[in-house]
């Protein structure tokens, strides 16, 4: 808001323009100069700050300056592994044996969904006909739900015999007790009788699942600490400006299958001399995060939560014009261990969480001070009896305006200033009724002071802006609100 109210006394002389050879040869004639129009809307305010500031318009008209910090982002794949990779060969001692399966403590796994792995089968043994080969992996299903099941074929006479990799991806894998059943039968092709092999092995390698149900245990996810810049309070500002409803809104996106609590580990403002201000609210470990149910897998539940008057100190802390906000998350994995809650997780599965600073434009301003240098070029008129500065604006702004302006010399150094005091040009009411206020100022001009803009041709010009200083006339910023300047330089020449 500070820029498009600096704006306002800069129109008034950037639209000035520079008259050459300007002929006035009749005594005692009267000439008005038009020195410029112009007319500020909410593009004009849009073109001139920066950035990393997004303008939001809400439904009622009022203009919000966002600032939006880094998403922060969570995928499926990211989260601990929960299979046993099976890293040494395994040996079977009889014909049902019971492979260990194990994921990490606290998860209790109902199924998987296997996106990869494998298996390969070694056999030693010398009969003189051929032996076929069943093996059967009890808790890995085919997608008919039937056990995984397939048969090598040991030609006679060779001892060593080793099968082809087989693999599991888009099986369902379903340990039992912490364990993979697999079970195994040596048949004579010939005779059809069961045999005991000499040896019999397998190495199980990189399960990896696209999706698992169950109780998925706790698990802690560190959001990496940000900071948003907030340039709205960026620049040197004098005075006070007090917005009446900030929100610092925390959105999680999020379509993992299992409840999750946030809380805000880190969560400081900073001023421009480096001071942190904290945010203080019991609500910064009480974020619960909207989690989608089992039969709704694949969906992205979207939880808003605001920081707000309501519950925190933030109205206090945006009163102190913070140049940045800096926060840190913590997400915590079914925070209260209730294991009938069963959950899922996919590969692809998101937790997303981004924080943003919004600014409706409605409060107040107090001595809100900005000052600007401006550069102007006007030639010299002879025998002028006398000369006045007319200004109109038309304003939809509810805000007062009072000026100053110092002429300057080439070393910067003040001259002299157009006002003995800083004087109120424009008033609005507060009131957004959909019709301008009009304000006209005849300001005179002594030969002094014309030859002062002829010579200085240089102007420091500061504003301040008040909503009436009563701190309870809260006042909103619309964005069809906008400024129209008109300028004119009014001489008359000595008879």
């Amino acid at each position: 808001m500070y820029r498009l109210l600096l704006l306002i006394p800069l129109l008034i002389f950037c639209a000035c323009k520079k008259y050459e050879n300007l002929e006035v040869t009749t005594p005692g004639a009267e000439y008005a100069v038009p020195i410029g129009f112009a007319e500020l809307d909410w593009q004009d305010v849009i073109d001139n700050i920066s950035d990393s500031t997004v303008i939001r318009i809400d439904d009622q008209g009022i203009v919000h300056l966002n600032y939006k910090g880094t998403v922060q982002k969570f995928e499926g794949s990211d989260i601990a592994e929960f299979v046993n990779q099976f890293n040494a060969p395994l040996i079977f001692l009889d014909t049902l044996v019971a492979l260990p399966f194990s994921t990490p403590p606290g998860i209790d796994l109902d199924y998987a969904i296997l996106s990869n792995g494998g298996a390969r089968f070694g056999y030693q043994s010398n009969f003189n006909e051929p032996v076929n080969v069943k093996i059967t992996l009890l808790n890995i299903e085919t997608a008919n739900g039937e056990p995984y099941s397939f048969t090598n074929n040991h030609p006679a006479g060779v001892v060593d015999f080793l099968s082809d990799s087989i693999f599991f991806d888009n099986h369902i894998l379903r340990p039992t007790n912490d364990s993979i059943f697999v079970h195994y039968e040596y048949i004579r092709a010939n005779s059809m009788d069961k045999v005991t092999p000499d040896f019999i092995g397998a190495v199980i390698f990189d399960f990896e699942t696209s999706y698992m149900e169950g109780f998925l245990g706790q698990e802690t996810f560190n959001v990496d600490r940000d900071t948003i810049d907030i340039d709205f309070f960026e620049e040197t500002l004098t005075g006070d400006i007090f917005i009446e409803d900030p929100k610092v809104n925390v959105v999680i996106t999020n379509s993992f299958g299992f409840p999750i609590r946030s809380s805000g580990s880190v969560f400081n403002f900073f001023e421009e001399d480096g001071s942190v201000l904290e945010l203080e609210s019991s609500a910064l470990d009480l974020i619960d995060v909207d989690y989608p149910s089992l039969n709704e897998v694949g969906v992205k539940k979207v939880t808003e939560f605001p920081f707000d008057n309501d519950n925190s100190n933030l109205s206090d802390l945006i009163l102190s014009r913070p140049i940045a906000l800096e926060y840190e998350f913590i997400a915590n994995a079914n925070p209260d261990l209730d294991t009938s809650i069963r959950g899922f997780l996919l590969d692809t599965s998101v937790f997303e969480i981004q924080v943003a600073v919004d600014l409706p434009l409605k409060g107040w301003a107090k001595d809100f001070a900005a000052d600007d240098t401006l550069s102007y070029d006007i030639d010299p008129v002879s025998e002028v009896e006398s000369a006045e500065l007319k200004i109109i604006v038309e304003n939809e702004l509810p805000l007062n305006i009072a000026v100053q302006g110092y002429f300057l010399n080439d070393q910067n150094n003040q001259v002299d200033s157009i006002f003995r005091e800083p004087q109120l040009i424009l008033y609005n009411d507060g009131i957004s009724s959909g019709e301008p206020h009009v304000e006209t100022i005849f300001l005179p001009l002594s030969e002094e002071k014309l030859n002062t803009i002829y010579t200085t041709k240089k102007m420091l010009v500061t504003a301040k802006f008040d909503t009436s200083g009563d701190t309870n006339n809260v006042v909103e910023m619309l964005a069809t609100q906008k400024v129209n300047i008109k300028i004119g330089l009014k001489f008359k020449l000595k008879e």
